[in-house]
């Protein structure tokens, strides 16, 4: 019988990698993202646990910010993770999908409405996650009717 993947999985698997090994978490997260689950709190923790201070303090590439993004999100440090997301040159689908988390993670639904406009008017096309995302806090926040 073949396992599938869980949110566990990838968390054991982040917790177990060696620290400052951001190539290994990288692969992880990719593995990760193909699977079509969703960032959960201790896997953020894990990832920040797995990171070393200097690379989220110094995040280069996208997978760190997109890490450090949701960190701050975490942490109810928006305007941070906004900063971060302003940073990322090239938006894919799964940057706007970390930025819709913060926002979500916010409470703001309007924020998350624009944010989903403004991906559209970018050319970046929403997958189901983004969708959920906004629908999810706009419910939370008694704006769906």
């Amino acid at each position: 019988m073949r396992h599938t993947p869980s949110q566990v999985t990838y968390n054991i698997l982040v917790a177990g990698t060696t620290p400052r090994d951001t190539k290994e978490l990288e692969e992880i997260h990719e593995k990760f993202k193909s699977s079509n689950l969703s960032l959960t709190p201790e896997l953020c923790s894990s990832l920040i646990a797995a990171l070393p201070e200097s690379t989220l303090k110094n995040a280069q590439n996208t997978f760190q910010k997109r890490v450090l993004m949701l960190i701050y999100g975490y942490r109810s440090e928006y305007s941070r993770a906004k900063e971060i997301f302003n940073s990322i040159k090239n938006k894919d689908v799964d940057v706007w999908n970390c930025y819709l988390r913060v926002l979500t993670r916010g409470g703001n639904g309007q924020a998350s409405i624009t944010a989903l406009e403004t991906m559209i008017s970018d050319g970046v096309e929403p997958d189901n996650l983004s969708y959920n995302q906004v629908i999810s806090v706009c419910g939370h926040r008694f704006m769906v009717n």
